[in-house]
């Protein structure tokens, strides 16, 4: 599953930062902003993305989603 972040700022995004269960994945530096989270897991997960923007700012977006596998 490809997880996809859109971010943007008037000074620029630094890095955008991708969890699963609170759980650190992985960082992305540069445009697109997108993780591939190829694990077998089922049931509910939380997804959460962070952006930085380069004077320090945050900003965050999260979602829950079920997976199952067929």
């Amino acid at each position: 599953m490809t997880i996809e972040a859109d971010a943007s700022d008037n000074v620029g995004i630094s890095r955008v930062s991708f969890y699963i269960d609170n759980e650190f994945r992985e960082t992305k530096y540069s445009y697109p902003y997108e993780w591939i989270w190829d694990e077998k897991v089922f049931g509910l997960h939380s997804i959460k993305v962070i952006a930085s923007d380069f004077d320090g700012n945050t900003a965050s977006a999260e979602k829950t989603v079920c997976i199952i596998h067929i």
